[in-house]
Protein backbone atom coordinates (compact mmCIF):
# COMPACT_ATOMS: atom_id res chain seq x y z
CA UNK A 1 0.00 0.00 0.00
CA UNK A 2 1.53 3.55 -1.01
CA UNK A 3 1.59 4.55 2.99
CA UNK A 4 3.44 2.05 3.80
CA UNK A 5 7.15 2.60 5.16
CA UNK A 6 8.78 -1.05 5.45
CA UNK A 7 8.03 -3.78 3.74
CA UNK A 8 5.85 -2.40 0.08
CA UNK A 9 8.87 0.06 -0.63
CA UNK A 10 11.22 -2.57 -0.31
CA UNK A 11 9.25 -4.59 -2.65
CA UNK A 12 8.93 -1.69 -5.17
CA UNK A 13 12.95 -1.70 -4.98
CA UNK A 14 12.79 -5.43 -6.02
CA UNK A 15 10.32 -5.20 -8.49
CA UNK A 16 12.04 -2.45 -10.12
CA UNK A 17 14.91 -4.27 -10.34
CA UNK A 18 13.17 -7.35 -11.80
CA UNK A 19 11.61 -5.50 -14.40
CA UNK A 20 14.95 -4.27 -15.62
CA UNK A 21 16.71 -7.80 -15.44
CA UNK A 22 13.78 -9.38 -17.22
CA UNK A 23 14.86 -7.23 -20.36
CA UNK A 24 12.82 -7.65 -23.35
CA UNK A 25 10.95 -10.26 -21.41
CA UNK A 26 9.41 -7.69 -19.24
CA UNK A 27 6.02 -6.94 -20.64
CA UNK A 28 5.42 -9.14 -23.04
CA UNK A 29 5.92 -12.38 -21.68
CA UNK A 30 6.46 -11.49 -18.18
CA UNK A 31 3.99 -8.81 -16.15
CA UNK A 32 3.79 -7.68 -12.76
CA UNK A 33 0.37 -7.15 -11.13
CA UNK A 34 0.89 -5.76 -7.28
CA UNK A 35 -2.40 -5.48 -5.49
CA UNK A 36 -3.05 -3.21 -3.02
CA UNK A 37 -3.37 -3.73 0.80
CA UNK A 38 -5.44 -0.25 1.51
CA UNK A 39 -7.97 -0.06 -1.00
CA UNK A 40 -9.88 2.36 0.96
CA UNK A 41 -6.81 4.71 0.81
CA UNK A 42 -5.25 3.68 -2.09
CA UNK A 43 -6.49 6.01 -4.87
CA UNK A 44 -5.94 5.36 -8.65
CA UNK A 45 -3.93 8.58 -8.79
CA UNK A 46 -1.51 7.47 -5.75
CA UNK A 47 -1.17 4.24 -7.19
CA UNK A 48 0.36 5.91 -10.42
CA UNK A 49 2.43 7.80 -8.75
CA UNK A 50 3.52 4.82 -6.23
CA UNK A 51 4.43 3.27 -9.53
CA UNK A 52 6.46 6.07 -10.68
CA UNK A 53 8.64 6.89 -8.14
CA UNK A 54 10.22 3.77 -8.78
CA UNK A 55 10.03 3.63 -12.48
CA UNK A 56 7.31 1.32 -13.21
CA UNK A 57 7.14 0.62 -16.77
CA UNK A 58 4.93 -0.82 -18.90
CA UNK A 59 3.46 -4.59 -17.97
CA UNK A 60 3.62 -3.62 -13.88
CA UNK A 61 0.21 -2.98 -12.80
CA UNK A 62 -1.20 -1.60 -9.51
CA UNK A 63 -4.60 -2.85 -8.40
CA UNK A 64 -7.34 -1.03 -6.03
CA UNK A 65 -11.09 -0.83 -6.24
CA UNK A 66 -13.62 -1.47 -3.62
CA UNK A 67 -12.48 -3.02 -0.48
CA UNK A 68 -14.89 -5.85 -0.28
CA UNK A 69 -13.74 -7.02 -3.91
CA UNK A 70 -9.73 -6.68 -2.87
CA UNK A 71 -11.23 -8.73 0.03
CA UNK A 72 -12.60 -11.15 -2.07
CA UNK A 73 -9.52 -11.46 -4.75
CA UNK A 74 -6.57 -11.26 -1.10
CA UNK A 75 -8.64 -14.36 0.48
CA UNK A 76 -8.61 -16.30 -2.65
CA UNK A 77 -4.78 -15.50 -3.55
CA UNK A 78 -3.61 -15.74 0.34
CA UNK A 79 -6.92 -17.21 2.48
CA UNK A 80 -6.96 -14.04 4.64
CA UNK A 81 -8.61 -10.45 3.50
CA UNK A 82 -6.63 -7.30 2.92
CA UNK A 83 -5.30 -5.14 5.40
CA UNK A 84 -3.32 -2.43 6.17
CA UNK A 85 0.10 -2.88 8.20
CA UNK A 86 -0.77 -7.22 8.17
CA UNK A 87 0.86 -8.16 4.98
CA UNK A 88 4.31 -10.00 4.25
CA UNK A 89 6.48 -9.96 1.43
CA UNK A 90 5.88 -12.57 -0.84
CA UNK A 91 4.84 -12.51 -4.79
CA UNK A 92 2.97 -15.29 -7.16
CA UNK A 93 5.18 -16.76 -10.10
CA UNK A 94 2.62 -18.52 -12.35
CA UNK A 95 2.09 -19.84 -15.86
CA UNK A 96 -1.05 -19.48 -16.36
CA UNK A 97 -1.35 -21.53 -19.20
CA UNK A 98 0.32 -24.57 -17.81
CA UNK A 99 -1.73 -24.02 -14.79
CA UNK A 100 1.65 -23.68 -12.52
CA UNK A 101 2.26 -21.11 -9.58
CA UNK A 102 4.08 -20.98 -6.94
CA UNK A 103 4.20 -18.74 -3.60
CA UNK A 104 7.80 -16.95 -3.27
CA UNK A 105 9.48 -14.63 -0.68
CA UNK A 106 9.16 -11.06 -2.45
CA UNK A 107 12.18 -9.92 -1.44
CA UNK A 108 14.63 -12.13 -2.87
CA UNK A 109 17.36 -11.00 -5.42
CA UNK A 110 16.61 -10.26 -9.36
CA UNK A 111 18.52 -13.11 -9.77
CA UNK A 112 16.93 -15.83 -8.14
CA UNK A 113 13.08 -14.37 -9.19
CA UNK A 114 14.13 -14.06 -12.70
CA UNK A 115 15.49 -17.92 -12.17
CA UNK A 116 12.22 -19.20 -11.02
CA UNK A 117 10.29 -17.46 -13.57
CA UNK A 118 12.44 -19.24 -16.25
CA UNK A 119 11.86 -22.60 -14.22
CA UNK A 120 8.11 -22.16 -14.12
CA UNK A 121 7.93 -20.56 -17.45
CA UNK A 122 9.76 -23.46 -19.42
CA UNK A 123 8.21 -26.31 -21.76
CA UNK A 124 8.20 -29.75 -19.39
Amino acid sequence: YTTCAAICPMQGNQFARLQEKLGERFGKDVLLISISADPEADSPEKLKAWLSHFGAKEGWTFVTGEKGEIDRLSRALTGDEARKGNHSPFMFIGNYDRGLWKRVYGLAEPERLTAMIDEISADQ
